[in-house]
């Protein structure tokens, strides 16, 4: 290879590396610019490491957990959430590293959702049972939740389910949000 070729391909290699520096620093300085103007509804709760965000509104029995779509969060649940609240009561939250929640330490477990979930449940005091409703990905989440904690869970819903468990995200996604 030519001391030519080579150059071109070092100055485009640095100016990747550039453009990339510049997205995760963008996305992290708007992301923190949002959370100071758009306060979150709900309240933070620990879980492990990190801090998951919930909001619980109206009173009854039983709760209602709602599970976003993949990279959904809470907000996407507020037409359904302000409809059931005035009959039960109705949760919905981000899960780690989506909306107000906090990242979780580490790679991605489709696994731990359920165990955070429950752990979040737990932490802001919320008592089963439960009703579980999952959209898309969130079915499988809801699903997996609805196995470990059967006890706790007296019906499972799911809106827009994925086949089988669906598609785990591809592991380059949460990295690639972190990039603006």
């Amino acid at each position: 290879m030519s001391p030519h070729n080579r150059r071109i391909i070092k100055t485009v290699c640095a100016a990747l590396f550039v453009l990339l520096l510049a997205g995760v620093t963008y996305q992290g300085v708007t992301t923190a610019l949002e959370r100071r103007a758009f306060r979150y509804p709900g309240r933070l709760v620990p879980v492990g490491d990190h801090q998951l965000h919930i909001y619980c509104t109206g009173r009854g029995s039983p709760t209602v957990v709602l599970e976003a779509p993949a990279f959904g969060f809470s907000a996407s649940w507020a037409l359904v959430q302000s409809a059931l609240d005035t009959t039960t009561r109705v949760c919905s939250y981000d899960r780690a590293g989506l909306g107000w929640s906090e990242g979780r330490e580490g790679a991605f477990a489709p696994d731990a959702v359920p165990v955070e979930l429950q752990t979040l449940l737990a932490g802001a005091g919320e008592r089963p049972p439960y009703v579980i409703v999952g959209d898309e990905l969130g079915a499988a989440f809801a699903r997996l939740f609805a196995a470990r904690y059967p006890h706790d869970t007296v019906a499972l819903i799911e809106v827009d389910s994925l086949r089988g468990n669906g598609p785990a995200p591809s592991q380059p996604s949460p990295w690639l949000a972190r990039t603006g």
